[in-house]
């Protein structure tokens, strides 16, 4: 039975039996006059956010999988918000939320199971497949030109333009502001599709199985949508373990089918349309920017931004020609060898040198120099303008963004005086939150690691990391036999990036052994949850040794914090660059539990959950929260950073006069004006740092008692943030 039909019988219980309350979920949606003209509109929404959460879930099972009552509170938030109910009463929230999975459950689109043996452990929901007659909303689309901010609500999303805010007259004081001005042209930047892209993507949807091998090493296809069959004994093809329903690879792959299927449906939408379209635009409470759009918008994945063209185009010359085609090699990323890189034509540098010194024996694309990833494209531009203009490349890193880079030159090379390119180009920063920590703290050695300061060759702050974690323990990767680029990908690379951001160890180690597990290395190099527990120990320290300075600064935020809490403080404010108005708030939460019905749930007849949701602890003499010391010390740092990522963002956008939309890091313009932008986002970058000591500034900015705060300020390093002038990959 589809949701929709099943909300109804379930909703008509409760109206025609008004003594005797069936579901209380089904009892709140009974009091809205018109509920049987919302429930479509209900399932969509519900489906929509669940898909979004699912997709970008942080689980330990990679993706596809998220908690039960995160995602139950999600969706009756959503719920409670479109029928103007009060979405701060979890027991409605959660009722509402259990009804809407429960309807997904009956009709076997979802799967809810315990995330790991025994009965206190939390449900979890993965999806199994789409649900039966159930459409895609569009709910941050318009196709009408957005009329500027007047006021905290947006009139196409009915949210607020800052997440969480529910002052109107306060925010209307910040209209004048940098990120406001941001807000309106993210939010005014007409958009159409790319047809041409979309047609391929159409005929060419991920696979819907998976290849495992029995006992006998005997080959099969198991399809990854609804339920499993019993599987017992069952590999991957390269000898991992299937894991069943837990098994990363599958949920992986399910995650990919059901983006790229709803994608796909909401494309449908806008080109049904037949005219540009615009995408609203909010901010969380740090000032970084997000596209409302679920997963249709130029922050989805590289399926859903493949899928963007700028409404209007520009002529294409020889500056522009470059810009496409160094997009173009960084979206294929393929990499070459020792024994490949000294038969190869195109190459005018000598990395040979350059891998052997770092110990490693390939190099990709995206790490050569900018002239040699432009050698590139031009040498391979016969395959880039005929077959890869068609086909899938599935050797490419970005294999849908690929295939749009390489229609658009296929277009100019077809007619390079009349074409017109509407293609986002886009240029990425190099460990952003690294580039950020060490201008911040002066750190001119890893500030050359992230390229704020110029080199031949871009340095691989991975590989660094990699070295220091090697040199702690060379006789077990000697053991192994694991080549640098593996140590790289799946024990290097993820811990290091959100280590910037205060990762732990334990989290580190979760990720690592996930990476792990998809790239196969569990089984090809025996690393085991206890290997990877560790190696992420190993990689703190790595962290720490090539980063002293940027550890220093977040240490020295964390310092400030617990002042400010010792002070009474029960959140911290400050104002980025762009005057934003930051307000972090980390309460003390204790957990409530909730008693919920899901029907459906195998091994648990009666479908009796229960919820441990947790809940804000409010003084009740003051009626406010209390802060949490400890989510304080581990947030302070991430946010600010991420704060100030945004204001750059935010002022990189006013200062240039162009097309533009981004993600967090990444820029992207016409082809013609990529350099110019880049430019603009150095000179932003400068404006923000060059100050003889920028941890004055963030004195001033948090502190509110200088005269009793008593902590010394870190060593300032000799970085000199001007020089990221001369840096080619600043943004690369």
């Amino acid at each position: 039975m589809d949701p929709v039909e099943y909300l109804k019988q379930r909703v008509s219980k409760v109206v025609l039996n008004s003594n005797k309350v069936f579901n209380e979920g089904a009892r709140i949606l009974a009091h809205h006059k018109d509920w049987e003209a919302v429930l479509p509109d209900l399932v969509d929404l519900s489906w929509d956010t669940l898909v979004k959460f699912a997709v970008r879930s942080k689980m330990s099972i990679a993706g596809n999988t998220v908690k039960l009552t995160f995602i139950s509170d999600a969706i009756g938030k959503m719920i409670c918000r479109r029928l103007s109910l009060d979405e701060s009463d979890y027991k409605s929230t959660l009722a509402l939320g259990d009804l809407l999975l429960e309807s997904f459950l009956q009709d076997e689109a979802v799967d809810i199971y315990r995330e790991y043996e025994g009965r206190q452990a939390p449900y979890v929901v993965t999806i199994l497949n789409m649900p039966v007659e159930v459409g895609t909303m569009l709910r941050g689309t318009t196709f009408e030109a957005p009329e500027p901010i007047r006021g905290l609500w947006s009139p196409i999303t009915g949210e607020p333009f800052i997440k969480g805010w529910t002052d109107n007259a306060k925010f209307k004081t910040f209209l004048d502001k940098p990120f406001i001005r941001t807000l309106n042209k993210l939010r005014s930047r007409a958009f159409e599709v790319n047809t041409p892209v979309y047609e391929v993507l159409k005929e060419n949807p991920p696979p819907d199985f998976l290849w495992l091998c029995d006992n006998d090493g005997v080959l099969f296809k198991q399809s990854i949508l609804g339920p499993l069959p019993p599987l017992k004994r069952v590999y991957h093809k390269d000898g991992t373990k299937f894991l069943g329903k837990k098994d990363a690879r599958l949920q992986k792959a399910r995650s990919k089918w059901f983006e790229y299927h709803q994608v796909v449906k909401k494309a449908e939408l806008v080109i049904s349309e037949g005219k540009p379209f615009y995408q609203e635009v909010s901010c969380d409470y740090r000032g970084r920017f997000y596209y409302s759009e679920t997963l249709f918008g130029y922050q989805g994945s590289d399926i859903a931004r493949a899928l963007f063209l700028f409404a209007d185009g520009v002529q294409v010359t020889e500056k522009g020609l470059n810009a496409l085609k160094q997009h173009a090699a960084a979206c294929y990323n393929r990499s070459y060898t020792l024994r490949e890189l000294k038969k190869l034509p195109w190459v005018s540098t000598d990395y040979v040198s350059h891998l052997e010194s770092e110990g490693l024996d390939s190099i990709s694309l995206d790490k050569m120099t900018i002239q040699d990833r432009i050698a590139w494209a031009t040498a391979h531009m016969e395959q880039i303008t005929t077959e890869w203009a068609f086909k899938l490349q599935d050797n490419a890193e970005k294999p849908y963004l690929f295939l749009a880079v390489c229609k658009e030159l296929r277009q100019w090379k077809l007619d390079p005086d009349s074409f017109r390119s509407k293609l986002p180009t886009p240029r990425d920063a190099s460990n952003n939150g690294w580039q950020h920590l060490a201008a911040m703290s002066k750190d001119r050695d890893a500030g050359m690691l992230v390229s704020l300061v110029p080199t031949k060759i871009q340095k691989d702050f991975y590989v660094a990391v990699a070295k220091e974690m090697i040199h702690k323990r060379p006789k077990w990767y000697a053991d192994r036999n694991i080549p640098m680029k593996h140590i790289r990908k799946g024990i290097a690379k993820r811990g290091s990036m959100t280590r910037a951001y205060s990762a732990g160890r334990n989290r580190i180690a979760r990720n690592m052994h996930d990476d792990c597990h998809v790239e196969g290395f569990t089984t090809k190099y025996s690393i085991g949850e206890d290997d990877c527990y560790e190696l992420s120990g190993d990689l703190v320290d790595a962290v720490n040794h090539v980063c002293a300075g940027p550890l220093k600064t977040t240490k020295y935020l964390q310092k400030i914090a617990a002042h400010e809490l010792d002070l009474g403080a029960i959140h911290l404010e400050w104002s980025t660059p762009s005057g934003f108005p930051v307000v972090y708030k980390a309460a003390l939460q204790h957990e409530h539990r909730q008693r919920g019905t899901i029907k459906g749930i195998r091994d648990n007849k009666d479908g009796r959950i229960m919820h441990v949701i947790r809940v804000d602890v409010i003084n009740k003499e003051k009626g406010t929260r209390v802060p949490c010391r400890r989510s304080f010390a581990s947030g302070i740092s991430p946010n600010f950073v991420h704060s100030m990522d945004a204001a750059h963002l935010a002022n990189t956008a006013n200062a240039f006069d162009g097309a533009f939309c981004a993600v967090h890091d990444s820029f992207a313009t016409h082809c013609e004006d990529v350099e110019f932008l880049t430019d603009v986002a150095k000179m932003t970058f400068i404006a923000q740092y060059d100050v003889d000591n920028f941890f004055d500034t963030i004195d001033y900015l948090l502190v509110t008692n200088r005269e009793a705060f008593e902590v010394k300020q870190p060593p300032l390093g000799t970085l000199d943030v001007n020089e990221v002038v001369d840096s080619e990959y600043f943004l690369s």
